[in-house]
């Protein structure tokens, strides 16, 4: 009752309203729907398909009316983003201007301090934004009146301080601006990533929900096909919706279309697939039939050669038997004949293959000398280094690699770079008499802040100090694991050395056992860690206790559980 309303309703808005108006309700309704300009109609149908106003127009109406949004709403579409976009970077801009830097201020040093303005997270690239920045940077300079005034500041900068505080500024201003920059970076990755995260989980949650709305407009669809081509009455190419739908009143099939102007265009569309099947089968047909022809004209040439090879003067059974041999040396030289050229084929691709890998090759030493030559430093990246190696006449003699071989042997190279410059500090501080298990890294900084090798691992000292941790937990970890095995070779520890220590005699041998164990260079390494030793020797005596006493030397291993 209420779908006859409903179409009662839509036939009513038909005849009151003029062409024009209904093509202007349609596309409010694409509007209102959030249908995108640069998807396909079947795609987008599931969204405007249940609406009243999508059965204003025709099927065909509503083709033309679609193309006619799509067309008209993508160049809008553009237009809009190239407003925002421009919009936003003269927003930018004014934040720099806003800003009131001095000539001296870097980027950095402004996207520390703006980084969390909605007008500068407005440009996406950090790139855009340090080119927009630099942009007003040079009109400033090229304005004569900021020009002055910069320089006044300027000028009135450099009158404060001595020389040495001078120095000093400096030095910690490109000391912040690193430490600005590695920031930047880090914070535009995680709000990068972020932001990538976000809207990847927003747009897989609106394709799941088109998705499933998707799937139940096509299950319909295909149901009511279904019923088309198992129901009782005929259907071909030609025949009309009007004097078929009655017999499918019945079929739920039929009802689950929502409209009756649906039901009609799905018709259609199931008797244009018939249409092609039928041109398809007739198409089948003329070949099969042409083939047979085919077929029947080498039939008739095939008995012609035999009547021809018929009434051929008789051969002897000599020259039959010569004449048998001759084509049987043919077949056989024409055989070898192939067989040769196959192997000169095959051997020419081999040729080809080990000459293109000997190529590969040295072009991979040409790069890899390349990079020995000219980057030194493990903090280097490779879109800079990249500028610098293409000045290089070598990098043409490196042309057959493409661009991610040649960053993979550039992070391979920095990889080796840094391992290196971490050995150097590793033996460092062996070398060092100062280290201990103890000492602090504020302690041992100041007695190697002199060498060379202390400021070659990194100009970050936190990264320094980080790697000289790793360096004493795997020292404590070898000298623990020594201990133990010193412990386990000396003799005179034996499950009964528990017992002892329990006795009167106790403090006595515990003592005697230490002063033993320093006879060791491994009992000595843990001296600075008295309580970590006594634990260690602890936990072995208890251990050798529960074991007890050892097998004698003639008792066989326990046979392995089946």
């Amino acid at each position: 009752g209420e779908e006859k309303t409903g179409e009662e309703e839509v036939k009513y808005c038909k005849e009151k309203m003029t062409l024009e108006e209904r093509q202007a309700a349609f596309r409010q309704l694409l509007v209102d729907r959030e249908v995108s300009a640069f998807s396909t109609w079947e795609k987008e149908l599931h969204k405007i398909v249940f609406d009243q106003r999508y059965l204003l127009l025709s099927g065909r109406e509503r083709k033309l009316a679609y193309d006619t949004y799509v067309k008209s709403r993508a160049e809008e579409e553009r237009i809009e983003k190239r407003n925002k976009l421009k919009e936003n970077r003269e927003q930018f801009k004014k934040l720099v201007e806003s800003a009131n830097l001095s000539s001296r201020a870097t980027f950095s040093d402004f996207a520390q301090k703006y980084g969390k303005e909605a007008r500068f997270k407005a440009i996406e690239k950090m790139k855009e934004r340090e080119q927009l920045f630099n942009e007003v940077k040079r009109e400033r300079r090229e304005d004569p009146a900021r020009r002055d005034d910069e320089d006044r500041r300027d000028r009135r900068d450099s009158r404060d301080g001595g020389r040495d505080e001078r120095r000093d500024s400096r030095r910690d201003t490109r000391d912040d601006r690193r430490d600005d920059r590695r920031d930047d970076r880090r914070d535009d990755r995680r709000e990068s990533r972020g932001e990538r995260d976000e809207r990847s989980r927003d747009r897989s949650t609106r394709d799941r929900k088109d998705s499933k709305e998707v799937n139940r407009v096509q299950k319909i669809k295909d149901e009511f096909f279904e019923m088309l081509k198992n129901g009782d009455v005929r259907i071909k190419p030609d025949s009309p919706w009007n004097k078929k739908k009655k017999y499918f009143f019945e079929e739920d099939r039929y009802h689950a279309v929502g409209s009756s102007s649906l039901r009609e265009e799905y018709f259609y569309e199931y008797t244009k697939l018939l249409g092609e099947e039928k041109k398809k089968k007739e198409k089948k047909e003329e070949k099969d039939t042409e083939t047979e022809a085919v077929e029947k004209k080498e039939d008739r040439k095939d008995e012609k050669e035999v009547e021809k090879e018929d009434e051929k003067p008789k051969l002897s059974e000599g020259e039959k038997k010569a004449l048998e041999k001759r084509e049987r040396e043919a077949t056989a030289m024409k055989r070898r004949e192939g067989d040769v050229a196959r192997r000169q084929v095959d051997q020419s691709r081999e040729w080809e293959r080990e000459r293109g890998a000997h190529a590969q090759e040295e072009a991979k030493q040409h790069f890899t000398a390349l990079l020995h030559d000219m980057v030194r430093d493990p903090d280097a990246s490779w879109r800079k280094t990249r500028k610098q190696l293409k000045d290089d006449s070598r990098w043409e003699m490196t042309s057959l690699l493409d661009v991610e071989q040649k960053e993979k042997l550039f992070t391979q190279h920095i990889e080796s770079l840094s391992s290196k410059r971490k050995r150097a500090f590793v033996k460092m501080l062996d070398e060092c008499e100062h280290v201990t298990l103890t000492s602090t890294w504020k302690e041992v900084r100041r007695k190697i802040k002199h060498d060379s090798r202390f400021s070659k691992l990194s100009e970050d000292d936190k990264e320094r100090e980080a790697e000289y941790d790793r360096y004493i937990t795997d020292k404590l970890a070898q000298a623990k694991a020594d201990f133990r095995t010193l412990l386990g070779e000396t003799k005179c520890i034996t499950y009964r050395s528990k017992e002892t220590l329990r006795g009167a005699a106790g403090d006595t041998h515990m003592r005697e056992l230490k002063q033993f164990l320093k006879n060791d260079k491994r009992g000595l390494v843990l001296d600075d860690l008295p309580e970590d030793r006594d634990r260690i020797l602890e936990e072995f005596l208890t251990e050798l206790e529960k074991v007890g006493p050892p097998p004698p030397p003639t008792a066989t291993k326990p046979l392995a559980k089946r």
